[in-house]
């Protein structure tokens, strides 16, 4: 007979029953794949887990050499930025240089224009002026003209005028010729005055006799008058103190 136990036995463990307990062969098998590696499911998971760890990691290094390129593109980025900035600054001074350049040639030139048409309304008027002055100076010098013609006649009048006097009054004696200039001596003493300076001339008194009414004898008597005038005035002239 079998030994009874106790119920409440603390070291008697329950039989597995022939429904739940696996069979020698099968646990065998069990614990043979237990034993063998890369055998079981347990170690192929563990295995399967491991090579996605070392992709992951390679991707992290790739990512993070990916970024330091991007972090230094961006650096370089922001110094073209900087300079592309600077660059601007010193275009936009440039512009506004050559901007208050251009305003103040606009001003210079629109100086020159205002002050180039002062000068060619001043030249239209200087052209009037001359042109005014000039047609004055021509009616002035028309009528200084006119008025030199109007002497020449009236010099051609008046030597007309004289030479027919001094035909027929002063001519007819010389001692009327001295008397005029030399009002105190009678006739008699101016006869004797020119024939006293003629002979201290060497010259004949008869020469001045000959031709009494001279302006009554032709024209080569005439001819010869005038020259015995001048030959007269030439020699008394000096000592009449003329």
């Amino acid at each position: 007979m079998a030994p009874k136990t106790s119920r409440n036995n603390p070291f008697q463990q329950p039989r597995p029953s022939s429904a739940t307990s696996p069979s020698l062969p099968s646990a065998i098998a069990n614990h043979q794949d237990e034993n063998t590696p890369h055998s079981t499911p347990t170690n192929a998971k563990i295995v399967g887990q491991a090579r996605p760890a070392a992709v992951f990691e390679q991707e992290k290094l790739k990512l993070a050499e990916d970024a330091a390129k991007r972090a230094e593109q961006h650096a370089d980025l922001a110094v073209a930025a900087a300079k592309d900035k600077k660059l601007i600054a010193e275009l936009q001074k440039q512009v506004a240089v050559l901007t208050a350049e251009r305003e103040a040639a606009r001003a210079e030139l629109s100086d020159l224009r205002k002050a180039n048409a002062k000068l060619v309304k001043k030249a239209e008027d200087v052209k009037v002026a001359h042109k005014t002055e000039v047609d004055e100076l021509k009616q002035m010098a028309a009528a200084l003209q006119a008025d030199l013609d109007h002497e020449k006649a009236r010099a051609d009048e008046l030597a007309e005028q004289l030479k027919q006097v001094t035909m027929s009054e002063e001519w007819q004696d010389p001692a009327e010729y001295v008397i005029k200039y030399r009002p105190e001596m009678s006739h008699t003493e101016a006869s004797a005055w020119v024939r006293d300076r003629l002979a201290e001339l060497g010259i004949d008194w008869s020469n001045y006799q000959e031709f009494p009414g001279w302006g009554k004898k032709s024209e080569s008597k005439y001819s010869k008058w005038v020259a015995q005038e001048q030959a007269l005035r030439r020699d008394l002239l000096p000592a009449l103190g003329g």
